[in-house]
């Protein structure tokens, strides 16, 4: 009898003891699902915030290409317009001096530009 009594109490301890290793491995794998929550969570957001850069760049090149469209100084098919985190570079060529600071004057007056870099546009004419 004394026999059966510590066999049914061993059997409860490995029992008692699986279920704390289950347990203890049910809480791991929760921490492991929280953490790759976590993560594509960052993940998303840093997609959300590289995708609203793009389209902030996006939109402010059409709308300073638009304001060149429109002013009848500018010839807008001679000057290209790129936009990288809100800083604009200018390349090409205008006539004179003039419409170099003007075209300048008006990418920096856009809404959204950090900075305007115009080394690359360059006055071909008298000046």
């Amino acid at each position: 009898m004394f026999f059966k009594k510590a066999l049914a109490i061993s059997a409860l301890l490995l029992l008692s003891g699986a279920a704390a290793v289950h347990a203890s491995t049910m809480q791991d794998v929760g921490k492991a699902a929280d953490n790759t929550v976590q993560e594509i969570g960052s993940g998303l957001d840093a997609l959300a915030q590289a995708t609203s850069t793009v389209i902030t760049d996006s939109a402010i090149t059409t709308s300073i290409k638009a304001q060149y469209v429109k002013d009848a100084d500018i010839d807008a098919f001679d000057v290209r317009v790129s936009t990288t985190d809100g800083v604009v570079t200018l390349s090409g060529h205008v006539p004179n001096s003039a419409q170099h600071q003007k075209a300048i004057a008006l990418a920096k007056a856009t809404s959204g530009v950090k900075s305007v870099q115009a080394d690359q546009l360059k006055v071909m004419g008298n000046g």
